[in-house]
Order: C-alpha cells, then structure tokens, then sequence
C-alpha cells in the first residue's frame, strides 16, 4: 500500500450530489447518466492515474476491465459517505468483492467523514508504512505488522495479504515489472524487491514465514 491522494471534483456537482438524502445518494450511486455518472466518471479517471493503475490495497496491477470503485467506508452502511472523494479508490476484483466486500470499516462514527475512525489502514489518510513493513528479496517478500497496529493486522487480515498465493503474486509483479513509470509508482517493499531480482537475474523462490 502507498498514500493516495483523493481525487478533486468539481465543488458544484458535489454540492448537487450531497443535497440527496443520504439513502438516494446510495441509490444514485448506480445510475448510469447524470451527476452520478460524471461524478463515477472523474474518479476512475483520476484515481487510475494517482494509483498507477495499481490496487489501493494489495498493489496489484490493474486492467482495463479491473478499475472497480471501492467505497473505503461501505455505502451500505454509510450511504451519507457515497460521494466523498475520500472515501473511493480503485481496487482489484480480489480485494474489492472476495475480501472486504460490505464490511463495515468504520470503528468510530463522526459526522465529519474525516474525523472517522476506521478499522483497516486508510488508503488516503494513513501512512501505511507507519502500520505495515514488507521484506522484500529474491526468496521472499513477506509483509508484517508494525508496533502492534491493529490497523495493520486488520489490514493484512481482511485483504489476506500474508497468503502464500498474495506474497507468490507480489514476487511475481517484482520480477516482471519493465517500465521505469511503473517501477516508480511502485509500493517501496515492490520497487526493492524489482531491484534485487534484477541483480540476482534468478526466478523467484517465495518462502512463507
């Protein structure tokens, strides 16, 4: 994971789209013309270019047909929150409807999206790297919790970050990734691990500890 950036929408169409009551604005979500549309239209466009195409939460690169709004806050659960752009990023199929799904990751409710409190690592207000540490190296590149967060531990739960299927996914980008963009864009435990295989000109041995 890396700090994103939320995307910048036009103050007017926000204001167009929160006047709606709280269960239309959840509703309106799946509209396919209108406020909604554009609204839905800017933040895939944006996002896709400040993530890299890359998943918000596991990193992985996404394609064409992957670019899958995710709701960090689930509208079903907070249909107030549908259309704040801090509240979206783009993630992978994976992680977006066999991982989180609806789940409720808000742990302390605010009227203020902002003064939230959540349950996983926060895509656009947290550190991650205050949270989560990864060893990246020609045979393994393993993700651990640090200073105990149960941000980080309910982040590498919920996106199941530690299987040996997420760690075997993550040595393979690291070997394969070749445009200098996108090695840049790279979470830092991807880029060392890039560098490394790179040096070493071997395959790549995942080992699960």
């Amino acid at each position: 994971m890396k700090k994103l950036t939320p995307a910048t929408l036009d103050d007017v169409l926000l204001s167009k789209l929160h006047e709606k009551s709280a269960d239309l604005q959840c509703k309106s979500w799946n509209y396919t013309r209108g406020h909604a549309r554009t609204f839905k239209d800017a933040i895939t466009t944006q996002m896709a270019t400040i993530q890299n195409r890359r998943c918000a939460y596991c990193g992985a690169k996404l394609s064409g047909d992957q670019l899958t709004r995710d709701h960090i806050a689930p509208k079903e659960h907070h249909p107030e929150f549908t259309f704040y752009p801090e509240n979206l990023v783009l993630a992978c199929t994976f992680c977006n409807t066999e991982c989180k799904g609806a789940i409720d990751t808000v742990t302390n409710k605010k009227a203020e999206y902002k003064q939230c409190e959540f349950l996983i690592v926060h895509p656009h207000f947290d550190e991650p790297n205050d949270h989560l540490t990864f060893v990246g190296g020609v045979d393994k590149i393993l993700i651990k919790v640090l200073n105990r967060s149960s941000k980080g531990r309910e982040t590498v739960k919920m996106f199941r970050l530690a299987s040996p299927e997420r760690t075997k996914r993550r040595a393979e980008d690291a070997a394969t990734a070749k445009e200098v963009q996108d090695i840049a864009h790279m979470p830092g435990h991807l880029r060392d691990a890039f560098v490394w295989v790179q040096k070493a000109k071997l395959g790549i041995k995942v080992r699960v500890e």
